[in-house]
């Protein structure tokens, strides 16, 4: 019995992991990514965006408008999208590219994403 209990630990604490590695996809991306990323935001329709991680558990996505846009150089080759202050992960935003649905940012900035929906429906 304990180590049934041990084992259901064991199997729950590594479970929890993986979903916490893959919550952290494309937040660290290379120079041309993160200005494609940018230069996305900049043309979205009136710089609407929205953020929704599917793996995190998000119950939908929160609507922002991108106010501010910047390129952060962060350690070595490495690059991060900085929306409103905040560093963003790539695969956990979205654009409007007009009427329909919004855009997975990271798709569009050629970042490998893993199990995030190529576009979400915005209200």
């Amino acid at each position: 019995m304990i180590k049934l209990a041990a084992a259901a630990t064991v199997f729950a604490m590594v479970t929890a992991g993986v979903q916490v590695a893959r919550a952290d996809q494309c937040a660290w991306v290379t120079k041309d990514q993160a200005d494609a990323a940018a230069k996305i935001v900049h043309g979205a329709d009136h710089h609407n965006v929205a953020y929704f991680c599917k793996p995190c558990g998000d119950a939908g996505p929160t609507k922002d408008i991108a106010q501010t846009v910047d390129v952060k150089h962060v350690k070595e080759a490495f690059y991060t999208l900085v929306i409103n202050h905040k560093e963003v992960d790539l695969a956990y935003v979205y654009y409007s590219a007009g009427s329909g649905p919004y855009r997975n940012l990271g798709i569009g900035a050629k970042c490998k994403v893993v199990e995030v929906p190529d576009t979400i429906a915005v209200k």
